[in-house]
């Protein structure tokens, strides 16, 4: 069995040699034709340019988190397919994926449908920090507060939510709790 492992082991060594050979060949024999040709060779780069992370990206974040909100506490729950994406990751003591954005609404929708039999009123981010871990990924904090009619405050927690730009739309794929005393730490 280790002849077996250190024969592909030695063999992928080899590939990838024989890989970096053949590029190095091909930048050669283009650089040789332009060179015949009296013309410079046009490299191209092998990645996109870099995308970067800027304040407005921030500020969609931050405005996509509350219009969620929003929507959460009217119940506009045709909205969230504005909001959220599939699939959907949910991490808690029992970590799940919703496969479609229909389970992703309905999954909301029981949790929004729960509250109407209490005196819920609304629901409003209080602090949204976000964390970029890409151009196209970040992490948003939240700091959360939901009130009852009269305005008192009724129960209040933190949560990331995984937050991906698609076609160029902020959109939440995600979500974690956390615990209010570590929110922003």
């Amino acid at each position: 069995m280790q002849r077996r492992h250190d024969r592909s082991s030695a063999f992928s060594k080899r590939l990838g040699i024989l890989g970096l050979a053949g590029c190095l060949a091909l930048g050669v024999a283009a650089a040789s034709q332009a060179a015949a040709l009296g013309t410079r060779p046009q490299l191209r780069p092998l990645i996109r340019p870099a995308e970067t992370f800027t304040a407005q990206d921030t500020q969609a974040i931050q405005g996509l988190i509350h219009s969620y909100f929003g929507a959460f506490t009217a119940k506009n729950f045709a909205a969230f397919s504005d909001y959220f994406t599939a699939p959907f990751v949910m991490v808690g003591r029992t970590p799940r994926t919703l496969a479609t954005q229909q389970d992703v609404i309905r999954a909301w929708e029981q949790i929004r449908t729960r509250l109407d039999h209490t005196d819920y009123a609304t629901s409003k981010p209080i602090d949204i920090r976000v964390i970029a871990v890409t151009p196209r990924r970040a992490l948003a904090n939240i700091h959360w507060k939901r009130f009852t009619h009269s305005g008192a405050l009724m129960s209040e927690g933190a949560e990331f939510y995984f937050v991906t730009k698609l076609a160029g739309h902020w959109k939440i794929d995600g979500e974690m709790g956390q615990q209010l005393a570590l929110f922003g730490k």
